[in-house]
C-alpha cells in the first residue's frame, strides 16, 4: 500500500496473520461453523483459532477458552455471537490489543432506535480502546490475492481468482454473486468486502484504501448512500490521478435527510440525481446494471479502457446484424475495416465480404485461414477493440471449428488489443477457460456485452471530461449569508420572491415589471403603476409554497376594481403572518424553464436546469451538475435536455434572437446561480426559479422565485 498519512492503513484486515472465531459451535450451519469452515478452505496468510469456554477443538480447529489464553497476537476477530453478547466480546477484544474486529452479528442500528443505541455503545468501547470495526450485520471479506475468505455467506464457500478488481459494497448477499459474475466474465478479485452497518469503518474508508492499494487495478462500489462525503471524495479524485478507474453500481437512491423538501428544487434537483451528478464530477463512472457492470470490470481488469472502435467477428450472419443492431443503440462505432485490412480480407474470403460485422460464414473450420483472418482484423489500427460473437461449439477434442483457440491465440498475439466475446446459448467450460486465460473478458448476453463496453468507454470520457479539474467541495460553514435573512434557531425559512429579486437582479437574473401589495387599495395603486394592462396576481406566503394547489393563482386582472377584488380575497387565504400578494405584467409566454439548486446532504450543492413549468416533478427532463458550473459547462446542461433544446430552436426563429445568443445568456445565468449555491452553503439550502420564462419576443424574465435558507442551530 502506497503511504499516505491521512489514509487509514487497513492491511491488517485484509491481510491479517492470526484470526479468531468467536461465537462458533459445532452445530454446522450456524454462522460462525460456515465461516471457520469457508476459512479453513481459504485462511490467506492467517493463522486460525477459535474461542470457546469448554471445547478443545471444532472442526478441527485448537480452540482457547479466551483471547488472553492465545499465544499469539490476533490481528482480526471475528464475532458472531447472539447481539446482546457481542458487547463484552469487544470488551474483552479490545482490553488484549485485538486491532480489527469483524461483527457478523445483527441486531443493530438495522432494527430500529433501541438497536442503534446499542451499536452506538458498541463503538464508543471500541474506539476508546483503538479497535476498528467492520460491520455489525456484515458479510465478511475477501482477499483473493492471499486466498483468504471470511465470512458465512454461501459466496464464500467457492474460490476466487485472484485480480486486479476490488470491490466495496453496501451488500452482502448482491456482493458475493457480484464478484462471482465478475470472475465468470474473466476478470479477477483483488479485494472484496461487505460493509454492513457501517458504525465504524464505512465504504469511503474501504474506497480510499484500496485506492492506494496497488493490487487493486480497479475498483468497483455497489452503493446506497456515503456517510463521509469529504473522505470519498478524496479518494476519488487520488484514483483520478493515478489513472485508477472506479465504476459505481448504485442502488436505493431515493431522498435522505432533506430539509425543505417541498420546493421543487429539493424534489428534482435533491436525492438521486444529485448523487449521479456528484459521482460523475469526481470521474466515476455509474450503472445500475449489474450484468454490464461485471463484464466492463473484467475489460478493465484486462486493459485498457473501451474507446467504443470495435471490430466484430461473428459465426453466424445473423448473430452479426444482431451486435450491429445493438451496438448503433449503445453508441457502439463499428468502423470500416482500414484499405489494408479489407484486401488481406478479401484475399482470404469465400464466401462473404468483408464488412464489420464480419461473418465467417463456411470459414470457420480451417485453423490456418482463422489464424490469418484473425491477425489482419487484430492488426488494423482503426479498431480498438475485437469482439467474438459466438453461437454453440463443438468439443476441442472433435478438431473442428476451432473458433475460440485461434480468437484466444490471436489475443495473446495481439496484447495491447482489447478483445472481448459474447457466447449464444452455453459457452463450454474449456472454451472459457481458453479466452480468460488468454485476457478474453465474456459476456453473457448482447445487453451486457453492448452495455459493459458502453460502460468501460465512458471510464475514458469521464477521465478526460476531469482533466485539470480539481474542485474541491465547499465547507460546510463557507460563504458570506445570502439576502441578509437569519431564520429563528431551529427553523428554516422561505424567502419569497420580492424577497429574493433585489439580490437576484444584482447577479444579472431579469424579472418582469411587478409590486408587492397586502390589501385592496394597494393593488388598485399598483395595477395603475403597471400600466393598466392585464396583471397575474399570486399569494407569497412561507407556509404556501406552492400557490397553484392553494388557489393562490389568479390570471388576466383587467382593472383596478378587479384587482383590488383579488387582493382581497388572496390575503383571506394567507396563513403566514408576512404574506403579500404579488402582481406581475403579462406577456405571451414562449418557454417555461426551471432552473434550480439544492444542498445535497451527500453530492453537497448541485445545479438543476430543465424544462420548468407546474409539472416539473411529474416529469423532469432536467440536467443535474454538482455546483459550480462554468458558462461552458451550463451550455451542456442546455444541449443535454432535447426539449429544451427544440423549445430555444423554435423561440429563436419566431423571435428573430440567435439561438447562440440565447444559450450565451442562459449559460450566464445558470452559471451564475451554481456559484450563489455553492458559495453560500452555509446559509442557502434551496433555490426556485420556476419558472424562469422567455417572452415570444425572446426576453427571459425569472416569473417566480423562492428561497430555502438552512436552518440555524440554536447555541
Amino acid at each position: 500500500m502506497t503511504p499516505q498519512s491521512d489514509v487509514s492503513d487497513l492491511s491488517k484486515l485484509f491481510s491479517p496473520q492470526h484470526i479468531a472465531f468467536i461465537g462458533v459451535s459445532r452445530r454446522e450451519r450456524t454462522l460462525g461453523a460456515l465461516a471457520l469452515g469457508f476459512a479453513k478452505a481459504r485462511p490467506g496468510l492467517a493463522r486460525l483459532s477459535v474461542i470457546h469456554p469448554e471445547l478443545a477443538e471444532i472442526q478441527g480447529v485448537q480452540c482457547a477458552r479466551s483471547i488472553a489464553d492465545l499465544d499469539s497476537a490476533v490481528d482480526v476477530a471475528f464475532i458472531s455471537v447472539p447481539g446482546a453478547a457481542v458487547g463484552s466480546v469487544i470488551e474483552d477484544c479490545a482490553a488484549h490489543g485485538v486491532p480489527y474486529a469483524v461483527i457478523g452479528s445483527s441486531g443493530y442500528a438495522e432494527t430500529g432506535s433501541e438497536g442503534a443505541d446499542r451499536q452506538a455503545e458498541l463503538v464508543e468501547t471500541a474506539r476508546s480502546h483503538g479497535l476498528r470495526l467492520l460491520g455489525p450485520n456484515c458479510n465478511g471479506l475477501w482477499n483473493a490475492i492471499d486466498g483468504l475468505s471470511l465470512g458465512f455467506n454461501t459466496s464464500h464457500e467457492h474460490a476466487l481468482r485472484p485480480g486486479g478488481v476490488g470491490v466495496v459494497a453496501q451488500t452482502g448477499a448482491v456482493l458475493g454473486s457480484f464478484i462471482a459474475g465478475v470472475q465468470r466474465a474473466g476478470g479477477g478479485i483483488s479485494y472484496a468486502v461487505s460493509t454492513g452497518n457501517e458504525a465504524d469503518i464505512d465504504a469511503a474508508e474501504l474506497f480510499e484504501f484500496m485506492v492506494h492499494d496497488d493490487r487493486c487495478r480497479v475498483i468497483a462500489l455497489l452503493l446506497d448512500t456515503i456517510t463521509r462525503p469529504d473522505v470519498f471524495e478524496r479518494a476519488a479524485r487520488r484514483a483520478a490521478e493515478v489513472g485508477k478507474p472506479v465504476l459505481a453500481v448504485t442502488f436505493g437512491k431515493s431522498p435522505k435527510g432533506r430539509h425543505a423538501a417541498e420546493l421543487h428544487s429539493a424534489r428534482v434537483a435533491g436525492g438521486g440525481r444529485a448523487f449521479s451528478a456528484w459521482l460523475r464530477s469526481l470521474g466515476i463512472v455509474e450503472t445500475s446494471d449489474l450484468e454490464s457492470a461485471m463484464f466492463a470490470l473484467a475489460l478493465l481488469d484486462n486493459g485498457e479502457p473501451f474507446d467504443a472502435d470495435l471490430a466484430v467477428i461473428s459465426t453466424s450472419g445473423a448473430g452479426a446484424a444482431l451486435i450491429a443492431d445493438l451496438a448503433a443503440d449503445a453508441g457502439i462505432t463499428l468502423p470500416d475495416f482500414s484499405p489494408d485490412t479489407l484486401a488481406e480480407l478479401d484475399k482470404l474470403l469465400t464466401f462473404t465480404k468483408p464488412y464489420n460485422p464480419l461473418d465467417l460464414a463456411g470459414h470457420g473450420n480451417d485453423p490456418q485461414w482463422l489464424d490469418q483472418a484473425f491477425d489482419a482484423i487484430f492488426s488494423d489500427p482503426a479498431m480498438h477493440a475485437v469482439a467474438l460473437m459466438s453461437t454453440l461449439l463443438p468439443p476441442k477434442a472433435r478438431g473442428i471449428a476451432p473458433v475460440v483457440s485461434a480468437f484466444a491465440a490471436a489475443k495473446v498475439k495481439h496484447a495491447a488489443k482489447s478483445a472481448c466475446a459474447y457466447a449464444v446459448g452455453p459457452l463450454a467450460e474449456e472454451h472459457r477457460a481458453d479466452l480468460i486465460e488468454a485476457g478474453v473478458a465474456i459476456a453473457d448476453s448482447g445487453h451486457s456485452l453492448v452495455g459493459g463496453l458502453h460502460t468501460a468507454g465512458l471510464v475514458r470520457t469521464y477521465a478526460a471530461a476531469r482533466a485539470g479539474k480539481n474542485r474541491t467541495r465547499p465547507a460546510e460553514a463557507a460563504g458570506e449569508r445570502w439576502l441578509g435573512e437569519t431564520p429563528a434557531p431551529g427553523a428554516s425559512k422561505l424567502v419569497l420572491h420580492d424577497a429574493a429579486r433585489s439580490e437576484l437582479t444584482r447577479l444579472g437574473i431579469p424579472f418582469l415589471e411587478e409590486r408587492s401589495v397586502t390589501s385592496g387599495a394597494e393593488a388598485r395603486k399598483a395595477w395603475l403603476t403597471l400600466g393598466g394592462s392585464p396583471v397575474a396576481m399570486k399569494i407569497m406566503d412561507s407556509n404556501m409554497p406552492h400557490k397553484a394547489s392553494s388557489d393562490g393563482l389568479v390570471l388576466g386582472v383587467a382593472g383596478e376594481d378587479e384587482a383590488a377584488q383579488v387582493a382581497e380575497q388572496l390575503m383571506s387565504r394567507a396563513v403566514a403572518g408576512d404574506a403579500r400578494v404579488l402582481m406581475q405584467t403579462m406577456a405571451p409566454i414562449a418557454v417555461e424553464l426551471f432552473l434550480g439548486t439544492v444542498d445535497d446532504p451527500q453530492a453537497g450543492p448541485v445545479i438543476a436546469f430543465g424544462r420548468g413549468g407546474s409539472a416539473v416533478e411529474e416529469s423532469p427532463d432536467v440536467a443535474v451538475e454538482v455546483a459550480p458550473v462554468s458558462p461552458e459547462e451550463a451550455a451542456d446542461m442546455i444541449s443535454s435536455v432535447p426539449v429544451v433544446v427544440a423549445a430555444l430552436t423554435g423561440l429563436a426563429r419566431r423571435s428573430g434572437r440567435a439561438y447562440d445568443a440565447l444559450v450565451d445568456e442562459l449559460s450566464a445565468v445558470i452559471s451564475t446561480l451554481s456559484e450563489v449555491a455553492a458559495n453560500s452553503r452555509a446559509t442557502v439550502h434551496s433555490i426556485d426559479v420556476n419558472p424562469l420564462a422567455y417572452t415570444e419576443s425572446g426576453q427571459m424574465a425569472a416569473i417566480d422565485v423562492r428561497v430555502q435558507l438552512r436552518p440555524v442551530i440554536a447555541e
